[in-house]
């Protein structure tokens, strides 16, 4: 097959990474493979080995010069699918598409989820176009056919994968968090995600509070690239206000985060709605418990009580049950553990995932 990725969005969060990781695995596969970007951004930055084409449009609503160049490149280099992600690119490869003498498939790996209704004649013309939009979890999908102008056939369930990482030693954790290195009976909390409001890491302050009142003192970690300045800073204070600072380390962006996964007792997630929650798959699947809301795609990954724990969005109070449950409970804990990790492993495996994305494009 021969494929063009596409993702012009300049972010550098889980969106972009997927769309470099799932055109790479394809490459690697064996599939003549092509990626379109925008210059300077996050992707442009990546290592790549492929063809690239670099494209800017001046107005995404009605992008026709871009469109054209894309087109001609669909055309001149044959492509057979176009598998983008992005929803701000959807004008730009529709009108790419149509404007093509080749019309290659096109699928749409929808990432977010959908909140109103897009069946309108702008939208149905767009949606048109599109032969396939991949989801990653069942509410999605849900979503997609009541608010877009598609039939069943045209959406697929496809839940992400991630990789397996090898638990860290004692002797790694220490290095890895060697300002809790002196405490071997620590319960350690990791948080790991970008720092921002939507993703509540003032929801998990709130949460030790009321552990503390408890007498419980939990050592917590917390990684990520900082979003927004203000709330981070706001974090900061909170944490200097309760006497925290020498409880809490904010370790910024790591590049063994599995490994730090693993030298948690318990990894949490306090997204108030997160479409899929990968973050929890992947502290699983290195045989750590999990703590998530019970909301978005989170359930569709978190069998409470069995594979982990639920909570209510925001409510602080029940997240604080949670964590002192696990706590006290080691064997509850390692109980989670294990079966999260079992069920990680079977449903959400990196390598099987690509394999199934393969054979879905190659079904068109």
């Amino acid at each position: 097959m021969k494929i063009l990725g596409i993702c012009l969005s300049a972010g550098k969060g889980g969106l972009e990474l997927y769309a470099h990781q799932a055109i790479t695995a394809l490459h690697n596969a064996g599939h003549d493979c092509h990626f379109a970007l925008s210059p300077d951004s996050f992707l442009g930055q990546q290592t790549w080995s492929m063809p690239l084409v670099e494209l800017q449009p001046a107005i995404r609503q009605l992008p026709l010069l871009t469109a054209r160049k894309l087109a001609a490149y669909l055309d001149s280099h044959q492509i057979d699918i176009i598998h983008m992600h992005w929803n701000k690119d959807l004008p730009l490869v529709t009108m790419a598409k149509s404007l093509s003498q080749r019309k290659p498939k096109l699928v749409y790996t929808r990432h977010m989820e959908i909140t109103r209704s897009k069946k309108d004649l702008y939208h149905r013309m767009m949606y048109r176009q599109v032969d396939l939009m991949l989801v990653n979890a069942n509410f999605v999908l849900d979503q997609a056919l009541r608010y877009l102008p598609l039939r069943p056939e045209q959406v697929s369930l496809l839940y992400l994968g991630v990789k397996t990482s090898m638990r860290a030693t004692a002797e790694e954790c220490n290095r890895l968090l060697p300002q809790f290195s002196n405490h071997d009976n620590r319960f350690v909390i990791g948080m790991m995600g970008r720092i921002e409001h939507y993703k509540g890491q003032h929801i998990l302050l709130e949460a030790l509070t009321i552990l503390l009142k408890q007498d419980l003192h939990p050592a917590v970690v917390i990684a990520g690239a900082v979003m927004d300045q203000a709330y981070f800073d706001k974090l900061n204070q909170q944490i200097q206000e309760q006497g925290l600072s020498e409880d809490i380390k904010y370790i910024g962006i790591t590049q063994e985060l599995g490994k730090h996964m693993s030298c948690c007792d318990v990894v949490v997630l306090t997204t108030y709605r997160e479409t899929f929650g990968l973050v929890l798959v992947e502290a699983m699947r290195v045989g750590t418990a999990v703590i998530g809301t019970n909301a978005g795609g989170v359930p569709e990954i978190i069998k409470h009580n069995e594979t982990g724990m639920l909570f209510e969005p925001g409510n602080t109070q029940q997240l604080a049950d949670c964590l002192s449950e696990l706590y006290h409970d080691h064997s509850k804990r390692d109980k989670l553990a294990r079966a999260g990790k079992t069920d990680a492993d079977a449903r959400f495996d990196e390598k099987q995932h690509y394999e199934k994305l393969e054979q879905v494009l190659a079904t068109l």
